[in-house]
């Protein structure tokens, strides 16, 4: 039998138009039908076993989702869909998750704040006595047996504010109709602006129905009541009258590690340390000239009401620190006048700050030094501070704003014009809170700390000019601000006779042998 030979001229002729069964069974009898159909397995086995093909996507979408739309092609030799339908379908899909899940997480939520609901309206933990609400007098039945009756006890409710709650909501929430609201809130607004309510502000009334009397609590000095009227059941507003009382109180301590730590160990917050250091600030470097064994001393009056002082109400009505930069002393002329002087009648108060950081470390000082990027020796004309990024940098003391700018050097710098033939340069910044012609106040924010230009760490350069030339900030005298007059330095002197004997009194002694010892273990 002879071997059957492969006509590959054959396969040179075109295909018929039309693939229908007759035309596709006389195409396989004219030509070599097992050649053909070998080809078509192995180009089968090929591609549409490494990836699915348009129509197997299809259909398995039609098999795990009956909804997807079956659309048909103008062609009707096309059985399946183009490729932006399954992307539409595929996008209603996840829409449809996305809406889902939130609506799940809307039921999480609104069960979240039934249950708070619930645990406040139950709330009645804390004591009558502290609500400081109206006394609710009740007149005893008559008894012709003389028995006495016991008073039962107010259930009163309790609700803050919250995060981003508003007085509505709150009243909401103690069971007041959408009109009893409108209502209570007219009343109160014309007395206090509801937008700045805190989180912390809370509402607090005695359960009865109706409520009656609702009293807001903002911290321990502010409060304000609603009160309903009994006949016409409109509500009337008024701010309470709270009683408070002065309180001063002595602290002093000694440097071991720092002054924060050191006022924290005297039973203060150390946030008091940035206002005793703010007071001698012109006067002390607060980074550079602290030393283990340093002294201090104030003299506090503070804000009393109910036995607990008022946030924020603290003062420092004297002030004096013992130490390696020598005996300072500072005395408030008038409790409600944040000006200080020392005890000849001299401001406090410099022309210039010494630094323009509040707290900071020093990383490199005035004068000659290697460059750490460059590898050469050359001045340094300025004093680094090594501070985090976004650290507020205060303007030294009142001036115009020069120049806001970026170079590769400086980075991001300012440039203020000062009084007397100075000016300042604030270098490596993040951001600027000033713009060129701006007036300047001292001690006012004009900048944010960085680490933009030649640096090679997050620092304030600053350097200071008199007269077009570099000096040291550290060692330069800068004049002092007006003394008090004749007049006010015999009130004053009263003022230094009162708190004087306390700022000695209550500092030890310097350099005692246990003060020694103590320093010793601390100095490197």
């Amino acid at each position: 039998m002879a071997t059957r030979g492969v006509n590959f001229n054959k396969f040179k002729m075109k295909l018929p138009k039309e693939l229908n069964r007759e035309a596709i069974l006389k195409f396989l009898k004219k030509y070599d039908w097992p050649i053909i159909i070998l080809v078509l397995l192995v180009f089968n086995l090929a591609v549409f076993t490494t990836e699915e093909s348009p129509l197997d996507t299809f259909q398995n979408l039609r098999t795990s989702n009956n909804d997807l739309p079956l659309r048909k092609s103008p062609d009707p030799t096309v059985i399946y869909p183009r490729s932006a339908d399954i992307k539409d379908y595929l996008a209603a899909k996840a829409e449809e998750e996305l809406k889902r899940k939130q609506a799940e997480n809307d039921k999480k939520e609104a069960i979240k704040a039934e249950q708070e609901k619930k645990a406040a309206l139950s709330d009645s933990d804390l004591p009558i006595a502290d609500l400081s609400l109206a006394a609710i007098d009740t007149a005893a039945p008559d008894s012709a047996e003389g028995e006495l009756t016991t008073a039962m006890p107010l259930e009163t409710v309790n609700i803050s504010i919250g995060r981003g709650g508003t007085m509505a909501k709150a009243l909401a929430n103690l069971g007041l109709t959408p009109g009893e609201v409108s209502a209570a809130i007219k009343a109160i607004s014309p007395i206090l602006d509801l937008r700045f309510l805190r989180p912390e502000d809370r509402l607090m009334a005695i359960k009865s129905e109706p409520i009656t009397h609702i009293e807001l609590l903002r911290g321990i000095k502010d409060r304000y009541q609603l009160e309903r009227d009994g006949a016409s059941g409109q509500w009337q507003a008024h701010k309470v009258q709270i009683s408070s009382t002065k309180m001063q109180k002595t602290v002093h301590g000694t440097v071991v590690s720092s002054l924060y730590q050191a006022i924290a160990d005297a039973g203060e917050a150390s946030g008091l340390a940035t206002i005793f250091a703010d007071i001698f600030s012109w006067e002390i470097d607060f980074f550079r000239e602290v030393r283990v064994g340093d002294q201090f001393a104030m003299v506090l009056e503070r804000e009393i009401v109910d036995g607990q002082p008022v946030p924020g109400s603290t003062k420092i009505l004297a002030a004096a620190y013992n130490g390696a930069v020598g005996y300072h002393q500072a005395y408030r002329k008038d409790p409600n006048v944040d000006a200080y002087y020392d005890e000849k009648g001299q401001s406090v108060r410099k022309a210039f700050l010494r630094t323009p950081l509040k707290f900071a470390r020093v990383t490199s000082n005035f004068g000659n030094r290697r460059h750490p990027l460059l590898g050469y020796t050359r001045k340094h004309n300025g004093i680094d501070y090594g501070v985090p990024i976004g650290t507020p940098v205060l303007s030294v003391a009142d001036g115009t704003v020069t120049k806001v700018a970026q170079d590769n050097g400086a980075g991001k710098y300012i440039k203020v014009r000062y009084p007397n033939g100075y000016e300042a340069l604030y270098a490596h910044l993040s951001a600027f809170n000033v713009r060129v012609g701006d007036r300047v106040s001292q001690k006012q924010v004009i900048g944010r700390t960085g680490n933009t230009g030649l640096s090679t760490g997050p620092h304030l350069h600053y350097g200071l000019k008199k007269g077009g030339k570099y000096i040291n900030p550290a060692t330069e005298k800068f004049p002092r601000g007006a003394a008090l007059s004749s007049a006010e330095k015999a009130a004053f002197d009263e003022v230094i006779r009162k708190y004087q004997p306390l700022l000695m009194s209550s500092a030890p002694a310097k350099k005692t042998a246990e003060l020694s010892t103590l320093v010793a273990e601390f100095e490197p």
